[in-house]
């Protein structure tokens, strides 16, 4: 009888073991993949002016000519706007993990742009007048001098003889274009040394300021104060594809809860097999202690390696993403493998502690 409970409690221990370790499994997704936490988290911490540079000196030259300005400040303006940016991510990623995880049936995500339509203004306004020498010689390099002389012959009639240069009266249209040029390069030279003293940058932006805001107002009208998305704009097989995602994911919810009834029935059977406190312990503390030490050591070789390292052609800003997320993954499975080891160690030391009540014999 005696082996009979030997056997049937290693066989106990043993499936008791295997629940652990894949409980320890359905954790890690359940505390990672499947917590909008989690992702937020992970978001959060994302350094985003940072990406935005790199993605930047990755790709120089990506922006339009008239908005090359911003490359210089683009990351400046996304620091400012990164509260909004990760408040917004936030708010999606709540509102999508609601529907994949069945707290509500209705797919919907709202972000708002009004304040960032407002606080835009200003940024892409400092960006500009931090750039306005540049801008305005740019502006008469690329775009004043082409049109004169694509227009020469309507231009040159208009001209007062005072704008000409000396000797400059009486020359042809053909004969005085060179001169052009050279005039136009000196405007270019004085503009970037004049308008280095603040007040004479500070004349220019005055009389800017009116065209920029009526510039700005007109392009923010075409953008609206909210964005929203929700099922109706999913086709039908990514809706269907995102239905089967939410089943499964629900089939996996069940199991993670099966599973914690699954360990604690399997140590009530140990424990009605012995009928004794000491014995259950040790075999309960034995199944812990062995799985606690193995993930433990696995975790332990784990956090000493980068994955980054590892994945050949990753852009420079993922690499520190990736790392975080690995550490964070991998600090989850070290708090679960030493919360399972030191129950493991109470139990074993309880088996050993406790001491089991003598028979009180009674005489008749």
């Amino acid at each position: 009888m005696s082996a009979l409970k030997g056997v049937a409690t290693g066989i106990l221990s043993f499936l008791l073991f295997l629940t652990v370790s894949l409980f320890g499994v359905a954790y890690l997704v359940h505390s990672t993949v499947l917590s909008p936490d989690f992702v937020a988290d992970q978001v959060n911490d994302v350094d985003v002016p940072a990406v935005i540079e790199d993605v930047i000196d990755e790709n120089a030259g990506m922006l339009p000519d008239e908005l090359a300005f911003l490359e210089d400040n683009i990351s400046d303006i996304v620091a400012s706007q990164e509260p909004w940016l990760k408040e917004q991510l936030n708010n999606a990623i709540y509102a999508g993990y609601d529907f994949l995880l069945g707290k509500t049936d209705r797919l919907a995500v709202t972000v708002s742009l009004a304040s960032l339509k407002v606080d835009l203004q200003e940024s892409l306004w400092d960006a500009l007048n931090d750039q306005l020498s540049e801008v305005l010689s740019d502006l008469i390099g690329n775009e004043l001098r082409p049109y004169l002389e694509q227009n020469w012959d309507e231009v040159y009639p208009l001209i007062e003889s005072r704008y000409l240069p000396a000797g400059g009266a009486g020359l042809t249209k053909e004969q005085l274009l060179p001169f052009l040029d050279d005039y136009l390069r000196d405007i270019q030279a004085t503009i970037r040394e004049q308008l280095n003293d603040p007040q004479v940058a500070g004349f220019f932006s005055d009389i800017l300021r009116p065209y920029y805001d009526e510039f700005y107002r007109e392009f923010s009208a075409e953008i609206p104060d909210e964005l929203s998305f929700s099922q109706a704009d999913l086709d039908a097989d990514t809706y269907d594809t995102l239905l089967m995602a939410r089943l499964y994911v629900g089939y996996f919810q069940t199991g993670y809860w099966v599973a914690i009834v699954v360990m604690v029935v399997l140590a009530g059977l140990i424990f009605a097999i012995n009928r004794d406190v000491r014995k259950t312990c040790r075999a309960l503390g034995i199944s812990l202690c062995v799985y606690g030490v193995l993930e433990l050591a696995g975790v332990i070789v784990a956090k000493a390696m980068s994955p980054a390292k590892l994945i050949t052609d990753v852009p420079e800003w993922l690499t520190p993403i990736i790392n975080n997320v690995y550490s964070d993954v991998t600090g989850i499975l070290l708090g679960y493998s030493l919360i399972i080891l030191a129950i493991g160690i109470v139990l074993l030391v309880v088996s050993f502690v406790y001491k089991r009540k003598a028979k009180v014999e009674v005489e008749v």
